[in-house]
């Protein structure tokens, strides 16, 4: 178990860091809080259950059914306006807020790293962290579209154009929260926004 969650934690810092002195280190202390808990492994697979899900549910007469040449931008609207949201509010929780509230924060801070760096590493953990859903929805929802309707159906650059256009205001969102559970004295005000 522990070998996994380092692997995943290892994954993460080498696609949710940037290479800033001090940064991928503390990145990957905070991807494995974020890969070490089971509610956020399974917020991705429930994400990859969703699409495929979705896509299958379309073949069945009397069920919901979406067109298969939109059904990565469908994929794409629930994971901006339902998941990438609800992950970047419980992270913020968790990772900003939480750790205040708890005392955990006073800790790290007795390493010798600059507060902007720690804090900074959590907002790219965060953003990491999102981008790794708006990537399991692309892979899921692609490959389920090309099954179900072949490779005419889309163009898959257009598809992935989309999904790095949502990262700009899922960037915003995360700012926001961070700034919210930065100032709040608990983690309430970070899951109400």
């Amino acid at each position: 178990m522990k070998k996994r969650v380092s692997k995943l934690a290892i994954a993460g810092l080498l696609v949710g860091c940037l290479t800033i002195g001090g940064i991928p280190a503390l990145c990957g202390v905070e991807n494995k809080k974020i890969y070490g808990q089971i509610k956020y492994r399974l917020l991705l697979l429930m994400v990859a259950v969703v699409s495929i899900i979705g896509a299958f549910s379309s073949t069945l007469p009397g069920a919901l059914h979406f067109t298969m040449e939109n059904y990565p931008y469908t994929i794409l609207s629930m994971i901006s306006y339902v998941f990438a949201p609800l992950a970047i509010f419980m992270l913020t929780s968790d990772l900003v807020s939480g750790e205040i509230e708890q005392g955990q924060i006073k800790v790290i801070l007795t390493r010798p790293v600059a507060r902007y760096k720690v804090l900074f590493a959590k907002v790219l953990s965060i953003l990491g962290y999102v981008r790794t859903i708006l990537l399991t929805g692309l892979i899921v929802s692609s490959v389920t579209s090309i099954i179900t309707s072949g490779f005419t159906s889309f163009s898959i650059i257009t598809v992935i154009l989309a999904y790095l256009t949502n990262l700009f205001p899922l960037i915003a969102i995360t700012g926001i929260a961070v700034l919210v559970g930065v100032h709040a004295k608990g983690s309430l005000p970070v899951v109400l926004l």
